[in-house]
């Protein structure tokens, strides 16, 4: 599985990236610490990218205005909202149109039980396939 992820923390993007390869090791887990950088990289990498981890509230932008950006041009790609703010944010998230919808929210500092469940959930092909076919051209 290819994962992102995007916090401007990066203590604690290390440490989640860590708390992910010891649930699966498998994984193959790029940092980024703007929303900038991560959606400069998905130009070139979207395709192929299962999953994102991104915090809502950066340095450099909204995580959920970026979700959606994401969203929108990949479709496929499942995306979990990473937060320190819940309070503040779970009602923009639980209000934006069902595409946008994020496949899991995690709060900060993030609970493994939470995690492993992100974690299913961006591995599920069934929910991947139910809506989009991929076509490869070239």
């Amino acid at each position: 599985m290819k994962l992102f992820i995007c916090d401007d923390n990066q203590q604690f993007a290390e440490k989640l990236k860590s708390d992910i390869l010891s649930i699966n090791a498998d994984c193959e887990v790029t940092l980024f610490s703007t929303i900038s950088s991560l959606l400069f990289m998905l130009e070139d990498k979207g395709s192929r990218i299962d999953g994102i981890f991104l915090d809502i509230k950066n340095t450099d932008g909204n995580g959920i205005d970026a979700a959606m950006k994401i969203k929108a041009k990949y479709p496929l790609i499942r995306l979990v909202l990473v937060t320190g703010y819940g309070d503040e944010y779970s009602q923009d998230i639980f209000n934006c149109s069902a595409e946008y919808r994020p496949v899991a929210f995690l709060l900060k500092p993030v609970k493994e039980k939470y995690l492993r469940i992100a974690l299913e959930k961006i591995s599920d092909t069934t929910i991947k396939n139910e809506r989009y076919i991929q076509i490869a051209y070239n």
